[in-house]
């Protein structure tokens, strides 16, 4: 009888550690990511603009089209896949950006003027983004069939 009592104060020990645990978990997965953040239009119009609208993309453009890029074989299957990916990347991160630019822009609370604009650069952000992936397969199919 005795084991019994402690076999059942153990599992429930055991099913509060699982509760417990997963609950903790649960907290950690609710957090959303800054991606998801930007997005939602969580970010101040600000940072979006300047941060993930300007800055990112021209970084990692300069980054790829000085570094990766002269190193790549457009007739290899690495070659092929990365400018096709990166095109690809670019255009998903610009059409992101520029919807959270959008929303973003719709929680600022200063001069109309600045949301105004920023609400024509999304629209804008989102055709670039477009342009640039076919760009990126223009340049590509260049490359393939010189």
């Amino acid at each position: 009888m005795a084991f019994r009592k402690n076999a059942g104060s153990a599992s429930k020990r055991a099913a509060d550690i699982f509760k417990a645990a997963t609950e903790s978990a649960r907290e950690g997965s609710k957090k959303p990511s800054i991606l998801l953040k930007l997005f939602r239009g969580e970010i101040k119009l600000l940072i979006t603009f300047w941060t993930f609208c300007i800055s990112l993309p021209l970084l990692g453009n300069i980054i790829f089209t000085q570094l990766v890029f002269p190193h790549l074989d457009a007739a290899s299957s690495v070659g092929t896949s990365s400018m096709l990916l990166w095109g690809l990347l670019m255009m998903v991160y610009g059409i992101i950006a520029s919807i959270g630019l959008w929303r973003s822009s719709g929680r600022y609370a200063g001069p109309r003027m600045w949301a105004i604009l920023s609400k024509v650069f999304a629209v804008l952000g989102i055709g670039a983004s477009v342009a640039y992936a076919l760009m990126w397969y223009g340049s590509w199919m260049i490359l393939v069939n010189a």
